[in-house]
């Protein structure tokens, strides 16, 4: 049993049955939360050995390094606009929203925009749109 796998899956799988309830996507799935977290983590473990034992990605070649991705500031004097689309899979109903942030990171400008049925392309599109507005 990798229990910090098990964990995580957990958290996740309670955060989309979460999800499912608040948003009314009562379709996805039946199975048990603990039940669906056990098979995933089954999964995780089948396909990523060397990670899940601890060692280096570099014992392995196939595996990937791992990337952390975050928010950069921009430059002094500078602001940042992050926007972004997301559509329901089942539903395909659609939001877009964003921030603009200056050089500390403070929210200078919020938006967000529920969507009819589109497609991720123009949702993505909207966002842009909106944040154009938006400044």
């Amino acid at each position: 049993m990798h229990w910090g796998v098990l964990f995580g899956l957990l958290s996740w799988s309670l955060w989309c049955k979460r999800n499912e309830w608040i948003f009314g996507d009562h379709n996805r799935s039946s199975e048990p939360v603990l039940q669906h977290s056990l098979r995933m983590q089954r999964e995780v473990v089948s396909a990523f050995p060397p990670l899940v034992a601890g060692r280096s990605t570099m014992d392995n070649e196939n595996v990937l390094p791992v990337v952390v991705v975050h928010w950069l500031k921009p430059l002094w004097g500078w602001c940042k606009l992050n926007a972004d689309g997301v559509v329901a899979h089942r539903s395909r109903m659609a939001v877009c929203g964003g921030v603009v942030r200056d050089e500390e990171g403070n929210w200078l400008i919020k938006f967000f925009r529920k969507l009819s049925v589109c497609s991720i392309l123009k949702a993505e599109l909207w966002g842009l749109y909106e944040s154009l507005l938006a400044g």
